[in-house]
């Protein structure tokens, strides 16, 4: 299975405490019919204390050969969102990537939907 188009992001400038929806058309490419999980990473672009990628979503979905489904996912706040050394969690304001892809962030197997986040938003624990 892979990527069909390119996938969608409803937003690319998003306000602190706001979800972004994001969409893929997975293609099952092959002769037979077969299972393909999509992940969807959080990458942080020089954001100070944040984790460089963060898993915040997959889904696997069985697919008839020739097939093709769209997969969407609707990213939280909280999925946004990292833990100050102090222990408040926290949306923060800056540029990110969501890498959408078929495993783990790689510069061949995804694809990097860029956003930014306007403004911070603390998270209840």
């Amino acid at each position: 299975a892979a990527l069909g188009e390119t996938p969608k992001a409803d937003s690319t400038n998003l306000k602190a405490g706001d979800s972004i929806e994001v969409s893929v058309d997975v293609q099952n490419a092959g002769d037979r019919d077969g299972d393909e999980t999509a992940e969807v990473y959080l990458i942080s672009k020089n954001i100070v204390g944040g984790p460089y990628q963060a898993l915040v979503g997959f889904e696997k979905v069985r697919l008839a050969h020739g097939a093709t489904t769209t997969i969407r996912f609707v990213i939280e706040p909280r999925q946004l969102s990292f833990v100050s050394p102090l222990g408040n969690r926290m949306v923060r304001p800056g540029d990110y990537d969501l890498y959408i892809g078929g495993g783990q962030p790689s510069s061949s197997a995804g694809v990097n939907l860029p956003f930014r986040i306007r403004g911070s938003s603390p998270i209840a624990p």
